[in-house]
């Protein structure tokens, strides 16, 4: 599978960007609610450790993306998911919420196309790593942009 974004999701990540970093606690907040809604079960603490460490890696993979870079190391991604307890299952139901939950933290500042843009990110970056998990552990040489290995983004036209 490859890891392609277009040139118009690169540019309403970059354009978007400031919106969502300085809407980024109601952002965790709404997720925080996704999760807990989805699993009643599970602890309002746990739930807001999984958004938080989400939507953060979701911020910092969209800065490298917004600066035509392709993701950064997965290696460090997957490490971060394992402490918190993050699974496939958070990965689900983050994809299916965050473009409505950043639309609705952001109002008027995030149009929903710019919404959909931040999902495509996110399931690309869940690819690379599930790319990376059938490939097995994380090897050196197959890191982000900027570290040893690096590879370059492709960009569609």
């Amino acid at each position: 599978m490859s890891n392609i974004l277009s040139q118009r999701t690169i540019e309403m990540l970059r354009a978007s960007l400031p919106v969502v970093e300085a809407h980024r606690s109601r952002i965790v907040d709404g997720m925080t609610a996704s999760f807990v809604a989805a699993d009643p079960v599970r602890s309002e603490r746990r739930a807001a450790r999984a958004a938080t460490a989400l939507v953060d890696m979701l911020i910092d993979q969209a800065r490298h993306f917004a600066a035509g870079e392709g993701p950064r190391d997965i290696g460090p991604v997957r490490l971060e998911h394992a402490r918190n307890g993050i699974s496939r299952s958070h990965h689900a139901r983050f994809g299916d919420a965050i473009a409505a939950v950043m639309v609705d933290a952001a109002g008027a500042a995030l149009p929903k196309p710019v919404g959909g843009a931040w999902c495509e990110a996110f399931w690309t970056v869940i690819r690379r790593m599930k790319e990376s998990d059938a490939d097995g552990p994380a090897e050196e040489g197959a890191g982000g942009a900027g570290e040893p290995g690096a590879q370059p983004l492709k960009i569609l036209a």
